[in-house]
């Protein structure tokens, strides 16, 4: 800014101007969350076979308020069935205005390539949240099958 206006600004208002930059471009964190059920119903649209189960609680004017969504791509649930029988699962933090976490579930090819399965986001790595991710998985992905190995971290939700 000094080189090129020659004026002076502090670093915080030069990150301030980074991040409005940042809303205009892409959107604000809000928004970005309000889209995700509409992303979400594009990406079952056009890949056939995509299974998303949403869970949501109920504030105190009835309104919905987002608890979990999982979702596995059609291509991997019928891919899993030519992968190795071992699941692992995993979580990481999602950094930004809203603090939640993101479930993953891998296989292994043929090929002992990675083979990515199913996601979620939920709040957290509580029991619950564990509890609700591997019913999805044992729902829509294991499908029944009793040779299934699944491996984690031990995470103390799990």
């Amino acid at each position: 800014v000094k080189q090129q206006w020659g004026g002076n600004i502090s670093k915080w208002k030069a990150w301030a101007c980074i991040v409005r930059a940042h809303e205009l471009k892409f959107g604000t964190w809000q928004s970005s969350v309000m889209e995700l059920p509409r992303y979400l119903e594009e990406l079952k649209f056009s890949n056939p076979g995509t299974v998303i189960e949403w869970e949501h609680n109920k504030d105190a004017r009835g309104q919905n308020l987002f608890k979990y969504v999982f979702w596995a791509f059609g291509f991997a649930i019928q891919g899993f069935k030519f992968c190795r029988p071992v699941l692992c699962i995993d979580a990481t933090h999602l950094y930004g205005s809203y603090n939640y976490k993101l479930l993953v579930c891998v296989g292994i090819d043929a090929s002992n390539c990675i083979f990515p399965v199913a996601y979620a986001f939920v709040h957290g790595e509580s029991e619950e949240d564990w509890e609700f991710f591997i019913r999805q998985l044992d729902r829509h992905v294991i499908c029944g099958r009793n040779d299934v190995c699944m491996i984690s971290d031990r995470s103390s939700g799990l």
